[in-house]
């Protein structure tokens, strides 16, 4: 026989915090394109429009062979919180109450280190209404902390919801709140789409807590599971949020794991509900409930264990996440963990003796958040405590204390999560993959930087990696190069460090290690350039690679080549143009030299030879952006360059150009404009005339003929903003332009 759950696998989380309370669109602009085209900044509609058409040709004909991909394309990561600061999710509770305090609430957190604040939370009364409590009021105060963090948090990139919370447990009268609430569900929804789209938030968080049970549904005027209502009332929501809105829901550590195939038996249908939600909270916490009688306690009444165990006993994280994963993908998982413990007065033993799992005087065990649990300032006075014992349960990976209490005259007993538990629960979720933590609640910890630097450590992205190498390039073969790589934003990294020869195969120089330099010998390697990788990810970070550098090193006598054209561009066809190259640390240097015009194909201008310059006899050539490139190396070297530089070089005689239109503007359509281009420097300028509407696409009004004027009839044309666009190119010059003017005119 299947046993069943013990309620509720956590306490209600109204009284947990009650326990705790109690103890403590623009006009287009021109932009530059090579040496001498200007082209109006591409939008999504003129990307047809042939001037930039002529930009992607162009760049591609003179880009230089420099551009490679990172050694085994390391699968992207999903990136969370402040710039990708995250490689999962940190999900974080805030009581309405204590939001804006600045010790515990949010001027107290790390937003660097979050990724989603769940405000925690709004009431929803047996008719679906919301409940206009304190934290309604909170909530709903334009004068308090709620603007504050909402601001804060989307400056940090870190997502803020709004939690909505029904909870009964009252099963001896078939949980009546939770019926009449699911029965109301369309009055819940409407009232949080009113929240939605008053307040600048990312999402919703559903808090229904109870039992599953069986309801008259006043809907389908039939008896139905509460179960099903829950799911009906979830999809329901899902339907109605605007797109892109974060919906989660909190369920109970056992929940993925109560059913028998498809058929779940408690309150929550997991299976049903992955469908319909980005993530699962599981509020893996107070098991201690539910454990107590089971292996490995066997207590003959309810006893003290781990509120969050790692392993061993019945509930605990490990079989949690590996339930909930069976059923839904890892990435919708979030682990909850408690920044909480709980301590009660023991029946037997002293600070010394008392035993693990110790009975406690009664059932009413109480709470303790981290800041009083971790420096035991949660009582009278300091002196309250002494005799104190600090002890690990080997079988939940737990904290446990002892200690004796003069104020309650008796020996005390304390469960609770300190950076070392809950540093193995981070690596828990780091080795099975799930989506992230969920922290109950950030105002337990509140800024604890000990709290904050374990997230760092485990869940913080390296993303800003550094990679130099010294000497400096070139050196020549056989030079012991050191690689020094680094990452500021990273709390524990780790770097893998790779080369290639240019046009070569990546070999890994050396495996993640902590170590952020390596030597690479360069003994026996052929000159030339090779490129140089380095990955990094932090210590505990289950990625091939968080974030990676480049970068790229000479092994040559001739290395670093620079390439010099005088005069300056632009030049009209004919102009005797001198190309002067050097290369560094070169002793007997070979330079040969490249023309492509635009276009067209590459061709040498001279092979190699120890000459450094060149005379370019430009009579007779098109005007047009030309390609010069110079290939260097060594005498007697084996490589067809060592390397290379490149430099653009405009043919043209049109130099300039202005745009005019007459009347002035504004004019009402139907006016005949008549639009006057002029060019300096042109011997024989040919000019063509564009037009694009307001947000419309750029059309031609006249080709290209040696008349300035152009006559622009605006018979039939809308009301409106209109871009002018003259092209000016020299004579039978087979550039699309030689230079452009661009004006606006107005109809109205």
């Amino acid at each position: 026989m299947r046993k069943p759950l013990a309620l509720p696998m956590l306490l209600p989380r109204i009284l947990l915090s009650l326990l705790i309370a109690l103890a403590g669109s623009a006009a287009l602009s021109p932009a530059s394109v090579g040496a001498a085209i200007p082209s109006p900044t591409p939008t999504a509609h003129d990307v047809t429009h042939p001037r930039i058409m002529q930009e992607a040709a162009q760049k591609e004909a003179t880009a230089a062979p420099r551009t490679y991909a990172p050694v085994g394309a390391p699968a992207p990561r999903q990136a969370y919180g402040a710039s990708g600061r995250l490689n999962r999710e940190v999900f974080g509770f805030a009581y309405g109450s204590s939001l804006g305090d600045p010790s515990i609430g949010y001027p107290s957190w790390d937003f660097s280190l979050l990724s989603t604040v769940a405000y925690f939370g709004i009431h929803v009364s047996y008719d679906g209404g919301f409940i206009g409590d304190f934290s309604w009021s909170t909530w709903d105060d334009p004068n308090g902390p709620l603007p504050g963090l909402i601001s804060l948090a989307h400056a940090n990139g870190v997502k803020v919801v709004m939690t909505i919370i029904l909870q009964d447990f009252d099963s001896q009268h078939g949980t009546p709140t939770m019926c009449s609430g699911l029965v109301n569900y369309q009055r819940t929804i409407a009232q949080t789409l009113n929240q939605v789209r008053a307040k600048p938030i990312d999402g919703i968080n559903i808090d229904y807590e109870g039992l599953n049970g069986n309801c008259y549904d006043t809907i389908t005027n039939q008896v139905e599971s509460l179960q099903w209502m829950l799911v009906r009332f979830v999809r329901a929501l899902r339907q109605a949020l605007p797109s892109g809105q974060y919906l989660s829901i909190d369920t109970y550590s056992g929940s993925a794991g109560d059913r028998s195939g498809s058929t779940y038996y408690g309150f929550f249908d997991i299976g049903q509900l992955g469908t319909l939600v980005d993530s699962f909270f599981i509020m893996a916490y107070d098991m201690e409930y539910s454990n107590w009688d089971s292996p490995p306690l066997n207590c003959a009444s309810f006893c003290l264990g781990p509120t969050s165990p790692l392993t061993t006993y019945l509930y605990n994280d490990t079989r949690a996440i590996t339930e909930y994963a069976q059923v839904v993908a890892p990435s919708k998982v979030i682990l909850g963990v408690p920044y909480y413990g709980r301590k009660e007065c023991v029946t037997s033993g002293t600070p010394s003796t008392a035993p693990p799992n110790a009975f406690p005087i009664s059932n009413t065990v109480a709470a303790d958040g981290y800041l009083d649990a971790s420096t035991e300032n949660g009582y009278y006075t300091n002196s309250d405590y002494h005799s104190h014992r600090d002890a690990n349960d080997p079988a939940g990976s737990e904290r446990w204390d002892t200690w004796s209490s003069s104020a309650l005259n008796c020996t005390r007993e304390m469960y609770w999560d300190d950076v070392v538990s809950l540093g193995k629960k981070y690596d828990l979720v780091n080795s099975s993959g799930v989506r992230g933590i969920g922290i109950w609640t950030l105002s337990y910890g509140g800024g604890a930087s000990e709290l904050w630097n374990l997230i760092a450590n485990r869940f913080g992205a390296c993303r800003r990696p550094t990679l130099n190498a010294s000497p400096a390039a070139p050196r020549p073969t056989g030079t012991i190069v050191t690689l020094t790589a680094g990452d500021a934003d990273c709390a524990s990294p780790q770097f893998a460090f790779w080369v290639r020869p240019r046009g070569g195969s990546w070999s890994l120089l050396r495996s993640y290690d902590p170590s952020p330099t390596v030597p690479w010998n360069t003994s026996g390697l052929p000159g030339g350039a090779y490129d140089l990788d380095v990955w990094v990810r932090q210590a505990s970070s289950p990625n091939s690679s968080d974030a990676y550098a480049l970068a790229t090193y000479v092994l040559a006598l001739c290395g670093s080549p620079s390439l010099s054209v005088s005069p300056a561009a632009p030049q009209p066809p004919g102009t005797s143009v001198t190309l002067s190259a050097t290369a560094a640390g070169c002793s007997n240097p070979e330079f040969a030299f490249w023309v492509q015009p635009f276009g067209g194909a590459w061709s040498l201008l001279r092979g190699y030879g120890p000459t450094p310059t060149l005379t370019w006899n430009t009579a007779g050539l098109a005007a047009g952006t030309y390609a010069l490139n110079v290939w260097v190396r060594a005498q007697g070297s084996p490589n067809t360059n060592d390397d290379y530089a490149v430099a653009n070089f405009s043919l043209s005689s049109c130099s300039s150009a202005t745009l005019a239109a007459t009347p002035s503007p504004p004019q009402p359509p139907g006016t005949a404009v008549t639009v006057t281009a002029s060019a300096a420097g042109c011997f024989k300028p040919e000019y063509a005339l564009w037009v694009m509407p307001p947000g419309g696409s750029w059309s031609l009004v006249r080709g290209f003929g040696s008349s300035p004027t152009f006559s622009w009839i605006t018979s039939g044309l809308a009301a409106g903003l209109y871009q002018l666009d003259a092209w000016v190119r020299e004579s039978g010059s087979t550039s699309n332009a030689d230079t452009i003017a661009l004006t606006s005119y107005e109809l109205g």
